[in-house]
């Protein structure tokens, strides 16, 4: 039957029925080829576009990747010769710890861990910008310290490219590399299952870069802290250029802290002592210029007691606010 206009197709479905219309006007399909599944070849795999720890989300728990047991934390130091140490300083506030270096004898070279990538959740990246110097260092088995100065809280002056990135690469560092899972803190809360799926997000050709250093592994403790003050300076314009070209200017050198020119005075008869009375006499020699020492994250015991005296001052604070408010309208 042919259909002319639209009455003859009106009377086609109203005698047929609308069903018997369909199947008799359909539109063949082309064939579909075989199933490669019934001749015994493996299906193609689609890119359906999902991450490994989306995938890992939706499968049951036992197929889920097996993981280590929670190890005890990271050792919180302790902190050796500072002459011992390799220094990094973490671009861009990190600049503002040069002169002290300079002052210290230390020779240091830079890296960039970067607090955006820490805050954007961008720890892919963040891994991918690692210091090929600061890790083999840490496979060798030297105490590595990162230089860095925060903005944000001028009252704590951690920067987040340490409490939060340090620690994140220090957990991916032991876990590609000595095979562990340590128990890692970030402000009280235990994150280990956190980093966990962020590694399982991760490409396999960033990790694999990351396991490459672990053939010239020489430790079973990877030694990565933080040096770090608050600071006032990130955004006064040309700041850290001056800083640079005080630093580069042709008569700046580092002084030789074995010589005993450091600094003249109290300065050098710490520096000479910190090779000989260890762990006081660095941090003592680091607490004379302003810095202080990031070890590693405050488990919840440890973070309550940090909270404790800022409460109080916090309570003081405003109580003093108020009393200033008062007498302003007496």
């Amino acid at each position: 039957m042919q259909h002319r206009g639209t009455n003859t197709l009106m009377m086609h479905t109203r005698t047929h029925g609308a069903a018997m219309h369909q199947a008799a006007c359909r539109v063949p399909r082309p064939r579909q080829p075989p199933c490669r599944c019934t001749t015994g070849a493996a299906p193609p795999q689609l890119d359906l576009g999902v991450s490994r720890a989306g995938a890992a989300a939706v499968l049951p728990s036992g197929a889920r990747r097996a993981r280590p047991t929670l190890t005890d934390p990271t050792p919180a130091g302790p902190l050796p010769p500072l002459q011992d140490c390799r220094h990094f300083v973490n671009l861009t506030n990190g600049i503002e710890a040069l002169p002290v270096l300079q002052e210290l004898g230390l020779q240091s070279s830079f890296c960039r861990l970067q607090s955006t990538a820490c805050e954007q959740g961008h720890l892919e990246a963040l891994l991918l910008g690692l210091d090929a110097n600061m890790l083999m260092a840490l496979a060798q088995g030297h105490c590595c310290l990162m230089w860095d100065l925060g903005s944000r809280n001028k009252e704590v002056g951690v920067p987040r490219a340490m409490w939060y990135g340090l620690e994140f690469v220090r957990y991916v560092l032991y876990r590609k590399w000595l095979k562990r899972r340590p128990r890692v803190h970030l402000r009280g809360r235990v994150v280990a299952q956190e980093f966990d799926a962020r590694m399982d997000g991760m490409r396999d050709s960033t990790l694999r870069q990351i396991s490459y250093y672990a053939k010239w592994l020489r430790t079973d403790e990877l030694r990565l802290y933080g040096v770090y003050r608050a600071t006032e300076n990130e955004l006064v314009p040309g700041f850290y250029d001056g800083v640079l070209d005080a630093h580069n200017a042709p008569g700046a050198r580092v002084p030789d802290a074995s010589a005993g020119a450091v600094g003249g005075g109290g300065d050098a008869s710490m520096a000479a002592g910190v090779r000989d009375e260890g762990i006081e006499a660095s941090e003592a020699l680091l607490a004379s210029h302003g810095y202080r020492v990031h070890y590693r994250g405050l488990s919840p015991s440890e973070w309550e007691a940090f909270q404790v005296p800022r409460q109080v001052e916090k309570r003081e604070r405003a109580a003093a606010r108020a009393v200033v408010a008062v007498t302003a309208l007496l």
